[in-house]
């Protein structure tokens, strides 16, 4: 018998469609649930679940992964055109498909490699969120998260140069 099956994650299909529209592209294909992929939204919750636990337990801060979120939200809000064939898909699209939720709770908040400032904190989610829309919209790969979360670490050192004031 089969023992798994792999095809293209939500973001794929949705950034390879062609001309479809993306009604049609949740029609023609069968590995999209109500937001994102099949299973891949019920993945999302269960991060984010998690991230308000870690949240209500004060074992990490919110400002890096709401930076995150809403700077993604935002993005995907203003360039949403409500499905024709050039769309970038919903902002619920891209909150609960790839690795957003991990992202903004696992990933950002990484101690070692985050700005020490709050201030610092949230210029850092919020970068992190837009070059994820940036690289999910115009770049070659379907989900930007990777090289958001390098990028913006990049910029961390002069994040914490601007002697902004510490936690």
């Amino acid at each position: 018998g089969i023992d798994a099956v792999s095809g293209a994650t939500a973001l794929d299909v949705l950034k390879f469609r062609g001309a479809l529209t993306i009604d049609e592209t949740w029609t023609a294909t069968n590995g999209f649930g109500q937001l994102a992929g099949v299973g891949w939204e019920w993945i999302n919750a269960g991060f984010l679940i998690g991230g308000i636990y870690l949240l209500a337990t004060r074992t990490i801060t919110a400002m890096a992964p709401l930076g995150m979120l809403v700077a993604l939200t935002v993005c995907a809000v203003l360039f949403y055109d409500s499905g024709s064939s050039q769309s970038l898909g919903s902002p619920l699209f891209h909150l609960f498909s790839g690795a957003t939720m991990v992202g903004a709770f696992f990933i950002v908040t990484d101690p070692v490699s985050s700005p020490d400032s709050a201030l610092g904190l949230w210029i850092f989610g919020l970068g992190v969120g837009m070059l994820t829309f940036l690289v999910r919209a115009i770049g070659a790969y379907p989900d930007g998260l990777a090289f958001a979360v390098l990028l913006m670490n990049a910029l961390v050192p002069l994040i914490d140069h601007l002697r902004l004031r510490r936690i």
